[in-house]
């Protein structure tokens, strides 16, 4: 914050037995409402621009080392296990491997990166590919996500997302968006996570 900012704010100031009875939160309390304020004013000018990159498939490594534990896939996952570090990611990804209409799925490698202006970039969770079939027209589409998953599918849910969960979230909305990406399911704008399969993001999914 520049010092002509600073100096206005202090000058605008009429609260002054606040700051008195309680100096230690009335600054930190001011300093999260500015804090807040810059970050919107940041994400209203903020803008993204097809470079025409992409990932190599090389960057899908042949074997994957970690140390969370591992759910099986066999059925439907590009690999025959999925790391998860959550239990919306547990569960998720049991949603996705006993459902027939999806195709195949995995868990994003670290390199799968959208770069933001709010701390580290900004890694999604999961790719998936899912058919559809309507049983009426016998009409078949496919459909590509990649998704994040949460605890919540409410983006202003403060309590289970913090600050720099939801603004990498919003920037990752607005890069998809750039490169012709809707972020909307059954035509109505989708602006939160994931946080269950069958009961949130299932029923969101169009028929063709």
């Amino acid at each position: 914050m520049s010092y002509p900012t600073a100096a206005k704010i202090v000058a605008g100031l009429d609260n002054f037995s606040a700051i008195a009875k309680n100096p230690p939160k009335f600054l930190a309390q001011a300093n999260a409402l500015i804090r807040a304020i810059e970050l919107e004013e940041m994400m209203r000018s903020l803008s993204y621009h097809p470079t025409g990159e992409s990932l190599p498939l090389a960057a899908l490594l042949p074997v994957i080392e970690t140390y969370f534990p591992i759910e099986p896939t066999p059925q439907r996952g590009v690999y025959d296990g999925v790391a998860y570090q959550s239990t919306p990611e547990r569960s998720f990804t049991q949603g996705a491997e006993n459902d027939n209409e999806v195709i195949c799925f995995l868990k994003l490698p670290d390199c799968y990166e959208i770069p933001t202006p709010v701390g580290q970039c900004y890694r999604p969770d999961f790719g998936l590919v899912l058919k559809r079939k309507n049983l009426t027209s016998q009409a078949e589409a496919e459909y590509y996500f990649v998704i994040e998953v949460k605890s919540t599918n409410n983006l202003d849910d403060a309590k289970a997302l913090t600050e720099t969960e939801r603004m990498k979230i919003q920037c990752a909305m607005k890069h998809f968006e750039a490169i012709k990406i809707e972020a909307k399911l059954s035509y109505v704008p989708y602006v939160a996570p994931v946080k269950d399969y069958r009961a949130d993001f299932k029923p969101k999914v169009p028929t063709p």
